[in-house]
């Protein structure tokens, strides 16, 4: 089934700014140093161990199959256990700004109109969109990859390698995006909500890139 239209709400919404840091967060469950398996209490939560990254500034992260991956300006890092973190080596490094873990694979967007997909973290397909455009937000909700940026920028993809645009009806950034209530909602300079099967405008005849 199409995703296709997507119904502006409203204008002008403020964009938050998420700062970078040079350090992982890690929330230890009562057990020591992050190495309990037990749930966390509420009062564990207050307690958080900075972690020192090889990167300067990290803009997102996800969980799993038993793998945390997080991006940033210089890729990609992993960790098994969220306190020891190592680089992943791309065939095509690119400063990550969003990635997730849905339905087997690990989907990461980023600059320069780039994407990645791997299923156990370590190993990615690089893919090329064939634009410059600033990929800032992905999420994945009812079997399929979204993912928003600069110029009203909308990607769909199922398998998070072969994207297709779709029109969002706006030239301005879109900053993030989410799924819930059968309905996906992107954020940015203007808000845009689509429920299945009412996506894009009639005239994309765009092929998936990858």
């Amino acid at each position: 089934m199409e995703y296709k239209k997507w119904t502006k709400y409203s204008r002008k919404i403020i964009v938050i700014l998420l700062l970078g840091m040079i350090f992982t967060l890690v929330s230890c469950g009562g057990g020591g140093d992050g190495g309990s398996k037990t749930p966390p209490t509420p009062q564990a939560l207050d307690t958080w161990h900075l972690r020192l990254s090889s990167q300067p500034y990290l803009t997102s992260i996800a969980y799993g199959n038993g793998l945390f991956v997080a991006g940033g300006i210089d890729g990609l890092l992993t960790s098994p256990d969220g306190k020891t973190w190592t680089s992943v080596d791309l065939d095509r490094p690119f400063p990550v700004q969003g990635v997730t873990y849905a339905n087997g694979i690990f989907v990461a967007v980023g600059d320069y109109g780039l994407t990645g997909s791997s299923i156990d973290g370590k190993s990615w397909t690089i893919v090329d969109l064939g634009n410059s455009n600033y990929l800032s937000g992905l999420t994945y909700g009812n079997d399929i990859y979204v993912a928003v940026g600069a110029n009203g920028t909308i990607l769909t993809s199922s398998n998070g390698t072969f994207w297709i645009n779709r029109s969002s009806g706006t030239s301005n950034g879109l900053q993030g995006v989410t799924y819930g209530n059968g309905i996906y909602v992107a954020v940015g300079y203007e808000i845009g909500g689509s429920e299945r099967g009412e996506w894009s405008s009639p005239e994309i005849t765009d092929t998936p890139k990858g």
